[in-house]
């Protein structure tokens, strides 16, 4: 995909998310915590939410945690869901409720340097998952490639020195 139809298609979306408000929050968190993450764009929509409605930033704080928790229990659980769920409410409530705390407090600065530099900014969040992207596969082939050559016996013998 060309940069520019990915900038397109971020910033429908983008649109999008800010309409719904709250259910924004709960379906970014879903995208989110799945398989591909989505990095800072649940503090942006939680700030940007909370700086348009101050009053509102605890709602806010709780669609987001709710949105997180969702997408957290989508994904692979091979741990204790009540364990996992709790962890992760805690940690993320926390997180979500500073994020829009802050938001509330400090948002119309907040909105006003995302208003002149989102362009930029957006391109750094689409290089940085990029870069991330790059790096999980060449991990994942490296580590495929290891258990291939381990499951065939073509593990080279080391020498101790």
């Amino acid at each position: 995909m060309s940069p520019l139809l990915l900038f397109f298609i971020a910033t429908r979306i983008w649109r999008w998310l800010r309409h719904l408000g709250g259910l924004g929050l709960i379906l970014l968190g879903i995208a989110d915590n799945s398989v591909v993450p989505l990095p800072g764009s649940m503090d942006v929509l939680t700030i940007w939410l909370a700086a348009h409605q101050r009053s509102w930033w605890l709602y806010y704080a709780a669609m987001a945690t709710a949105g997180a928790l969702i997408g957290g229990y989508i994904t692979a659980l091979q741990y204790s869901k009540k364990k996992f769920l709790g962890a992760l409410a805690l940690g993320r409530g926390i997180r979500f409720t500073i994020v829009a705390g802050l938001g509330a407090h400090y948002g119309n600065h907040i909105v006003r340097f995302f208003s002149k530099y989102y362009k930029p900014a957006l391109y750094s969040l689409i290089g940085l998952a990029v870069v991330a992207g790059v790096f999980t596969l060449m991990g994942y082939l490296r580590y495929r490639r290891k258990t291939v050559e381990e499951s065939s016996g073509d593990v080279p013998i080391q020498r101790i020195a």
